[in-house]
């Protein structure tokens, strides 16, 4: 028989293990967007995004086992049982790039240069302006649902809902809502238990050290009035370096016989001591090159 206590400990275990972890690893990253620190942006921002979703899914008594770190997967796991009025698939905010941006696209681009392969920059990295923003929003979103969506809410806690009379709410057909319903109804508010914690602590103190570092710029979180600074928002970013001397100079027709001497050496070298996602690839770029090689 489970303890009546044991949904209350189990949320502030998450709260503690997933969510805590996660505001902080989302500060860090706002910070490091701030200072064009770009990969380790793309790194944290990833990591909190992995979080949140986890905690998601834990909270609505899913497992979270099977998708390692890949917030791609588990994107589309939440959204199986999150429709677009509480997970939407597009940013409202005005992009960019010459595409539209949908939460898919987003996530998994920061997955592409924020996942662990990428983690010693060999794919290179980059801020785009709006990826920020789309990460508060995104990140705004998900906080909201760690919740049991389907759930009854408790009706002393949420008024509004609640109609004393229990002739006049059978009348008028009222019933309890559930997380899922209250969230639906109010697309731009935060209920208390997603708002407070590490980030909650942070905007109601003044003079918070990370207050600036959460706020600034994020339309999501800050307060309206809040006054912004948006100087730092530009693109930053780093080309590969592994594309650059090794897999270009490879596989390009238009490289001089010595550079691509140069970077078969270079490439069998990394092969050989570094482990590398794209190996094969790398393999039949040498071979491909070396062929090349002979017939000169």
């Amino acid at each position: 028989m489970t303890s009546s206590y044991f949904e209350d400990y189990k949320y502030h275990i998450i709260a503690e293990t997933f969510v805590r972890t996660a505001d902080e690893n989302y500060i860090t990253a706002r910070w490091c967007a701030q200072t064009q620190q770009h990969t380790d942006f793309n790194w944290l921002a990833v990591h909190a995004l992995e979080k949140y979703m986890k905690a998601v899914l834990l909270a609505n008594g899913k497992s979270t086992k099977c998708y390692s770190h890949n917030i791609v997967k588990l994107h589309q796991a939440l959204k199986t049982f999150c429709d677009d009025s509480l997970l939407p698939e597009n940013f409202g905010i005005q992009s960019s790039m010459q595409v539209p941006k949908t939460v898919a696209y987003f996530v998994e681009n920061l997955w592409a240069v924020g996942q662990p392969h990428n983690r010693y920059g060999i794919f290179g990295s980059s801020i785009r302006k709006d990826d920020l923003l789309n990460l508060d929003a995104l990140i705004f979103a998900l906080r909201r649902l760690i919740c049991p969506l389907d759930e009854i809410i408790e009706s002393a806690l949420f008024q509004p809902w609640q109609v004393e009379d229990e002739d006049e709410r059978s009348k008028l057909n009222v019933q309890a809502p559930t997380y899922r319903d209250w969230l639906r109804a109010h697309p731009d508010q935060i209920m208390s238990h997603s708002h407070g914690g590490h980030l909650g602590d942070i905007i109601k103190d003044e003079k918070h050290l990370l207050k600036n570092a959460l706020l600034n710029g994020n339309l999501a979180f800050a307060p309206t009035n809040y006054q912004h600074d948006w100087s730092w928002l530009q693109i930053c970013g780093r080309n590969s370096v592994v594309d650059r001397f090794i897999y270009s100079p490879l596989v390009s027709n238009e490289t001089k016989a010595e550079d691509v001497a140069i970077a078969v050496e270079l490439a069998e070298w990394w092969v050989a001591n570094v482990k590398t996602p794209f190996v094969d690839e790398m393999n039949s770029a040498i071979a491909a090159a070396n062929a090349r090689l002979r017939l000169k």
